[in-house]
C-alpha cells in the first residue's frame, strides 16, 4: 500500500468516526485533486471525497442531505450524502468524473460488490460518464471561465485549463477508459507542471492570454454542440443504469440494517 492509498483509507476511517453522530454509514472514499492528474508535488495535500448514506429516519423525514468538509493532517475530506452523490452522477461534470473514476479509492466491504460492478467495471462507468454530453461541455466551459476569479497564479490557472481542454476532447471518444479522462497527454502534463510550479520563460500575461483562448474554444465547442441538436445515444440507458445502481445500494443498506426480512 503506497502513501496515497494509505491516506485514502485513513480518511475513510475518520469520516466514519465523524458521521456516527448523524447515524450515517460510509460507502466509499476516493482521492480528488492533483495526484489524479499527475500534477502533484511532494508537498501537495491529499484531498478526498466520501459518499455516505444518511440514517433511514433522515431519509424518511426529508432532512437536508449531509454535505460538509473537514481538515485532516494531510488534506481535506469532502463528505456528500447518497442523494447528492447520485445527483453528481446524473449531471456529469468535471467533478463527478473525478469523484467516481479515481483509481485511488476505499470501498466498505459490505458494499464493495455493488460499487465494483458499477464503478469498477469499465463498461458501466463509461456509459455513466458519457451521459448528458452537452451538459458536460457546458460545465467544462463554465469551470474554465470561473478559473479567472480564483485565487491562484495565472500559471496554475493555465494548467487547469489545459486539463479541461483535454477532458472535452476525450469526451468525443466513446471507447476511452474512464480514468483516462483525468489524465493529460505526456506533453501537456509537462507543460502544465511547468506552468503550475514555475516557468521563468513565460509571463503572467502570456498564461492569461492562453487561458482566454482555451475558454473561448471550449465555449464555442459547447455552443456548437447544442446548436447541432445531437442526442447522445447513452443518455437514456445511463439514467436507467444509475437508477439500478442507486436501488442496489439502498436495498443492500436495508438488508444490512435489518429492515428487510425474507
Amino acid at each position: 500500500m503506497n502513501k496515497i492509498e494509505a491516506a485514502v483509507e485513513t480518511h475513510a476511517r475518520k469520516v466514519k468516526q465523524f458521521i456516527e453522530k448523524f447515524g450515517a454509514q460510509h460507502f466509499m472514499t476516493v482521492l480528488i485533486g492533483s495526484q489524479n492528474y499527475g500534477l502533484d508535488s511532494k508537498d501537495s495535500d491529499i484531498d478526498t471525497f466520501s459518499f455516505v448514506m444518511p440514517s433511514l429516519n433522515d431519509l424518511i423525514t426529508g432532512k437536508p442531505p449531509l454535505s460538509f468538509e473537514f481538515d485532516t493532517d494531510d488534506g481535506k475530506c469532502s463528505v456528500k450524502d447518497y442523494r447528492l452523490a447520485f445527483n453528481l452522477l446524473r449531471k456529469p461534470s468535471p467533478n463527478s468524473v473525478e469523484c467516481f473514476v479515481s483509481k485511488y479509492k476505499y470501498y466498505e466491504p459490505e458494499y464493495s460488490k455493488i460499487l465494483e460492478y458499477f464503478l469498477g467495471k469499465e463498461a458501466p462507468l463509461r456509459i455513466i460518464t458519457h451521459a448528458n454530453f452537452h451538459n458536460m461541455l457546458n460545465a467544462i466551459a463554465g469551470t474554465a471561465r470561473m478559473l479567472h476569479g480564483r485565487n491562484m497564479t495565472e500559471g496554475k490557472k493555465y494548467s487547469h485549463c489545459l486539463r479541461l481542454q483535454e477532458l472535452a476532447q476525450k469526451y468525443l471518444d466513446c471507447d476511452a477508459n474512464p480514468f483516462e479522462y483525468l489524465l493529460l497527454s505526456p506533453e501537456n502534463t509537462e507543460v502544465a507542471r511547468l506552468a503550475k510550479f514555475g516557468d521563468s520563460n513565460k509571463t503572467n500575461e502570456w498564461y492569461e492570454q492562453q487561458c482566454k483562448l482555451i475558454v473561448d474554444a471550449l465555449t464555442d465547442k459547447a455552443d456548437t454542440f447544442i446548436l447541432s441538436n445531437v442526442q447522445y445515444t447513452y443518455e437514456t440507458f445511463s439514467l436507467k443504469l444509475i437508477d439500478a445502481f442507486e436501488t442496489a445500494l439502498f436495498n443492500q443498506y436495508l438488508e444490512l440494517n435489518g429492515y428487510r426480512k425474507e
